[in-house]
């Protein structure tokens, strides 16, 4: 067999001239994770990203491009998924992001002072209030209210472009939650109907509502609850993160998102978040996303095992730190079932998870 022959002659001088240039190119090439001039062996020259970035340099089995890596991705000098804190590199030290600060919970007294006082009761309609700022509640105190008993607190978050009256009108959580006057109701009024999800606002009428409420009555601080429908949900996240401790146990119905502690500041509690498959406004989805970070945060693992009645599908996250705990309850029930709903209406909190989310209120005493 004849040797392969080019299909072109080239001149001496230009052999001469591609060989040099073969030598320059050879003066660059990496082998095996090391580049001359620029070594990519598991770390770069002035940025160490645990391992598998290089600068702008394909290093082996991780391609690079600029700082970022197959599968760990670095930000400055930090990647995700394999953070260096406090490690320092040839060249800087590693940034791992904020940090959060640790988290103290509150150490709150078992009555207030409106104990012994001499508020009364209120019928089941409720009595609109206000706070010393002109932010409004309707609130709903047992009608044999004793001012002796330490009450607990349940404040409900309504929708998107509703307001208390409007979501107590239909929630009723005062006849399906917690009937029989066991807990002082609040239905609290957004400012133009949307509550404030990032800012101070809403957290400060939190606060002025909880300091009116409890010195006219007789309640148990350490027993106030919040629970948030749809848009009110995404409040919760907001509330439950910066009022831990203060807020015992959060509830959210088919509401997801919001602000979760961007800031890095967010304590833990109890979280329960209930959410139907079929509803489009929330996706059902979104609340089971909300349900791991709230786990994430809690410090859960992702593991979960069945807890309650079966008929609830509620889930419940394990390994959490104590005070936090997650469950996330599926809310399958067929509303076309139930006398007086003439079509569906999936995006809503059904009666028997109204009457669940009181239940596993009251088990924080």
């Amino acid at each position: 067999m004849k040797p392969f022959a080019p299909a072109f002659d080239v001149s001496p001088g230009l052999r001469t001239a591609l060989a040099s240039v073969f030598v320059l190119l050879a003066g660059c090439t990496t082998t095996n994770g090391s580049s001359s001039g620029n070594t990519s062996s598991g770390t770069t020259s002035g940025n160490t990203s645990s391992g598998n970035t290089s600068s702008g340099n394909t290093s082996s089995g991780n391609t690079s491009s600029g700082n970022t890596s197959s599968g760990n991705t670095s930000s400055g000098n930090t990647s995700s998924g394999n953070t260096s804190s406090g490690n320092t590199s040839s060249g800087g030290t590693v940034d791992a992001g904020p940090v959060e600060p640790p988290w103290v919970a509150p150490v709150l007294p078992a009555t207030s002072a409106g104990c012994g006082g001499n508020a009364t009761g209120t019928s089941l309609a409720g009595a609109m209030k206000a706070t010393p700022a002109g932010r409004s509640y309707r609130i709903v105190v047992p009608t044999n209210y004793n001012a002796n008993k330490a009450y607990p607190v349940v404040f409900l978050f309504h929708g998107w472009q509703t307001n208390g009256t409007d979501f107590k009108s239909w929630f009723e959580f005062e006849k399906y939650g917690a009937p029989n006057g066991q807990a002082i109701i609040v239905y609290p009024d957004a400012i133009n109907g949307l509550w404030d999800l990032s800012g101070a606002s809403d957290l400060t009428f939190f606060d002025d509502m909880s300091a009116q409420i409890q010195a006219t009555y007789c309640t148990n601080p350490q027993r106030t609850f919040a629970l948030g429908f749809s848009y009110g949900g995404k409040f919760i996240n907001h509330l439950a993160c910066h009022r831990a401790g203060y807020v015992r146990a959060a509830s959210i119905g088919d509401g997801s998102g919001g602000d979760r502690g961007q800031d890095g500041s967010c304590g833990r509690l109890p979280m329960l978040i209930t959410h139907r498959p079929p509803d489009q406004d929330e996706l059902y989805a979104w609340g089971k996303e909300n349900a791991e970070y709230w786990a994430g945060k809690n410090g859960c693992s992702m593991n979960q095992a069945d807890v309650l009645d079966a008929q609830y599908k509620c889930k419940e996250f394990q390994g959490c730190t104590d005070p936090g705990k997650v469950l996330f309850c599926t809310d399958d029930e067929d509303k076309s079932k139930i006398p007086g709903y003439e079509t569906y209406w999936d995006h809503t909190v059904t009666e028997r998870f109204r009457a669940l989310t009181w239940t596993w209120f009251d088990t924080f005493k």
